[in-house]
């Protein structure tokens, strides 16, 4: 997106953006009806997973895919690509409905400028720690397949970073709102496999310092879409 034509977009005009039915990735959220929709075998009366005082840990598989938009003031923009990792995510229930839940990971990201008055040029590498508080809410959670809803929290670091072709790339740290769907299948009282949709809004802005060329500097929302999926347990 150019320069003329992009500026920084408030948080509730991209969440509209993403969550309205015409982009393809809503996918996801058809794929979160069915499961809302669906019947759902009772899981245990008493001894349901999903109790207030319970914990639920997951070891999951992790993809983060960004969808990057930027003004950079040089021309041109800024790309990322996506990292599959491992990750841990905890879950608390304050109430059986409702439940906290927060996740552990980091993924790595090769980044660069295409299109600017210098050229193309690699920005290099950095590790993204995107730490997430969410609430979620469980309509369904006396069942064996039971869809959830989220809303929460983001603060994103931006560490050990390479510059690749600058001498040097700052990323600013930062808040942000995630939005958050997802579905759990209990095998029994204490094991479950999950999948779990979020996304993240993240804006940061970038000085990048390429020596003799000088500095630019670039306005990015990352806004990453992070799917992930695994199994668990709960104590």
């Amino acid at each position: 997106m150019s320069v003329n034509s992009y500026h920084k977009r408030d948080p509730m005009l991209r969440a509209y953006q993403y969550f309205r039915p015409c982009q393809p990735k809503k996918i996801f959220l058809a794929i979160f009806s069915l499961f809302a929709m669906s019947g759902g075998v009772a899981a245990g009366g008493s001894n349901d997973p999903k109790q207030q005082g319970n914990w639920m840990v997951g070891a999951k598989a992790l993809l983060l895919d960004p969808d990057v938009s930027s003004t950079v003031s040089i021309g041109g923009e800024a790309r990322a690509n996506s990292d599959f990792v491992p990750m841990i995510d905890v879950r608390y229930f304050v109430t059986q409905d409702i439940a906290l839940e927060t996740m552990w990971g980091y993924s790595e990201h090769k980044l660069r400028a295409v299109g600017t008055a210098l050229g193309d040029m690699s920005l290099g590498t950095t590790k993204i720690l995107p730490f997430t508080l969410t609430a979620q809410y469980n309509p369904r959670a006396d069942s064996r397949l039971s869809p959830y809803v989220g809303v929460g929290l983001n603060y994103t670091l931006f560490v050990d970073g390479d510059p690749g072709e600058a001498r040097e790339v700052k990323y600013d740290d930062g808040f942000g709102t995630a939005f958050n769907l997802g579905v759990d299948y209990f095998f029994d009282e204490r094991s479950f496999f999950n999948i779990d949709v979020k996304k993240i809004l993240i804006s940061t802005d970038v000085r990048v310092d390429a020596g003799i060329a000088g500095t630019a500097h670039a306005a990015v929302d990352l806004d990453p879409l992070l799917v992930s999926f695994g199994f668990g347990r709960v104590f």
